[in-house]
């Protein structure tokens, strides 16, 4: 299946990580610009779909151009202080079994990074971010 625009490729992200991260995990997610409450106690995240290029690869008719697009899915994922590591390695390792190495619905995943920035506010921050190439055609 070949993605037509960046919409798209967010739409597939949201809803594999819903599927495969939230609920596995029953992670509450704030997802950019919308509603969120976060929790009193226990991870959190929040998830983003960044587009960092876009080239495009051929020319001619509308809806047959194709355009390489490249991003990166960025997780940020709190801990509470003081609840241990098994519980950020098993939504970490959960994060990169989802995406890391996989294609899907034309988007191909590459390998994840995770960085551990430490302390923000109450919860212990790591990032996870998972990078991905797709092509689009316009």
């Amino acid at each position: 299946m070949a993605v037509t625009d960046f919409s798209s490729i967010r739409d597939d992200v949201f809803e594999r990580y819903d599927a495969e991260v939230a609920f596995v995990e029953e992670l509450p997610t704030q997802y950019p610009n919308a509603d969120f409450d976060r929790p009193n106690a226990g991870p959190w995240a929040e998830l983003q779909v960044i587009q960092t290029q876009e080239e495009q690869k051929s020319f001619g008719d509308p809806g047959n151009n194709r355009w390489d697009v490249e991003g990166t899915m960025g997780v940020r994922l709190f801990i509470p202080i003081g609840s241990g590591t098994s519980r950020q390695e098993s939504i970490i390792d959960t994060i990169k079994t989802a995406f890391e190495s996989k294609k899907q619905n034309g988007i191909v995943w590459l390998a994840a990074s995770v960085q551990e920035v430490g302390r923000v506010q109450n919860d212990w921050l790591f990032v996870v971010n998972v990078p991905f190439q797709a092509h689009v055609f316009k």
